[in-house]
């Protein structure tokens, strides 16, 4: 085979990714080629110079999932994908991050239990198809893949099923990766949520855009990882869960993990809310009300939890949070939901 022709089915390749046709098209392509340049040329005596495969068809493409393709894929993208076309760079993370989700699948239907090594991977294949999503560069079609990948992850992890909330995921607000390392994975599951309110008067802007509440959840997040803070230095955001005065629910900690919002032990198996402001003197934005609603009703729905352990921080220790008049409001709502609801 002429490996002058790799331009030309990279430019096909190219047209593909951006009529956002099936990224089946982009890998039979150099697949083909692959396969062509391993063994076309006619048996001659004597030695042989070694067939040298072209710089688009790296050796992982075209190979059925495995381990060891997986550790491929991540070689070259430390090695070599930054003097190979963007695209592939890109193929190459979906190609990952579909592994590693692939084989968390299937520890899954085989009844294992989700251990740290399980949720690490889970939690590197978000974020490769959080990076593929955001990129500019991405085809429609990697788009839709990355988008199908994390939703699959919400799923298998408990996250909310589509149509239920809707929650703006972590990318949305372009936050850090978590440190995993340093947090403890949620053992038999939910058995309690907790509201707080972020006590800060500024962090409340009725009208205002997405941008302003994600600086607003970045700085929150620095706090919270801050190791040189002797009341923070968590591997992660502490609540799960956010919500803004325009009624944007942001996803915090992945459900994932258990969180760092009330102290000790009384974290676990307890969902943190946080609605953004200070409401020690008046109430929340309407908008966040109806989100904090909606948002308290969906996870008691699927997590079964009992409207009485719905909590306010200051159940758990001596603080004000989350305000006078959000502390009523999660009062009326218990009551309301009536006794065993």
């Amino acid at each position: 085979m002429k490996w002058a022709r790799l331009a030309g089915l990279l430019k096909r390749a190219r047209r593909s990714f951006s009529s956002g046709r099936a990224p089946a098209i982009f890998l039979g392509t150099l697949g083909a080629l692959a396969a062509g340049c391993r063994s076309t040329a006619p048996a001659t005596a004597g030695p042989q110079a070694p067939d040298q495969p072209p710089a688009g068809a790296p050796e992982w493409v075209g190979e059925p999932l495995s381990w060891d393709k997986l550790d491929a894929i991540e070689r070259w993208l430390l090695d070599s994908a930054q003097a190979h076309d963007p695209l592939l760079e890109l193929e190459a993370r979906l190609e990952l991050s579909e592994g590693r989700l692939e084989f968390a699948r299937r520890d899954v239907g085989r009844g294992a239990p989700r251990d740290d090594a399980a949720l690490g991977r889970l939690q590197l294949a978000r974020r490769g198809f959080e990076l593929v999503a955001a990129d500019p560069r991405a085809s429609p079609g990697q788009r839709a893949r990355a988008q199908a990948g994390l939703d699959s992850i919400r799923t298998l992890l408990g996250g909310p099923p589509a149509g239920s909330v809707a929650v703006l995921p972590r990318s949305a607000w372009k936050a850090q990766a978590g440190r995993t390392r340093e947090m403890e994975a949620v053992l038999g599951g939910w058995s309690k949520i907790t509201v707080h309110h972020s006590a800060r008067r500024e962090d409340e802007l009725p009208g205002g855009s997405l941008a302003a509440t994600a600086a607003t959840l970045q700085r929150i997040q620095r706090v919270h990882m801050d190791r040189g803070d002797p009341d923070h230095g968590w591997g992660d955001i502490g609540y799960h869960f956010l919500i803004d005065a325009s009624g944007r629910i942001l996803e915090g900690r992945e459900l994932t993990w258990q969180g760092a919002h009330v102290g000790g032990v009384n974290n676990r198996q307890n969902i943190g809310v946080c609605v953004l402001g200070d409401f020690s003197r008046r109430a929340p934005a309407p908008p966040a009300m109806r989100s904090l609603e909606r948002l308290l009703d969906d996870l008691r729905s699927r997590f079964r939890i009992p409207a009485a352990r719905v909590y306010r921080h200051k159940d758990f220790k001596s603080t004000d949070c989350p305000g006078t008049s959000l502390s009523a409001w999660v009062e009326r709502y218990r009551k309301a939901a009536g006794p065993g609801s």
